[in-house]
């Protein structure tokens, strides 16, 4: 037997949790390297200490805009819920009127 406090999560909402997660973990990698690179004296270790953050900052932004994305779709599906809950009480009330009006 199936039992949940909650309900499951939608694909929609697991994807944002990994990227999220992924998200924290590329800040706490860059803040690392923004570290190392100051303590760096070696000119060739500096440039691919450069090379990474560069990286890591690219791949922040990227996972910033899909989980912009996801942010977005996430909204219009929650509002496309609120439309149809809408339209199931407007019908429902409509019904009831309809009923009182024919006694």
């Amino acid at each position: 037997m199936d039992v949940h406090l909650t309900p499951p999560r939608t694909p929609q909402q697991r994807a944002l949790q990994a990227l999220e997660r992924r998200r924290v973990q590329v800040l706490a990698l860059l803040s690392s390297e923004e570290n190392r690179l100051s303590r760096t004296s070696d000119a060739f270790a500096h440039k691919m200490i450069e090379g990474t953050i560069s990286n890591l900052k690219t791949q922040q932004k990227t996972l910033d805009d899909q989980i912009a994305s996801l942010l977005d779709e996430l909204a219009q599906a929650v509002a496309k819920v609120k439309i149809v809950n809408d339209m199931v009480r407007n019908n429902e009330a409509w019904r009831v009127a309809n009923l009182s009006l024919s006694k």
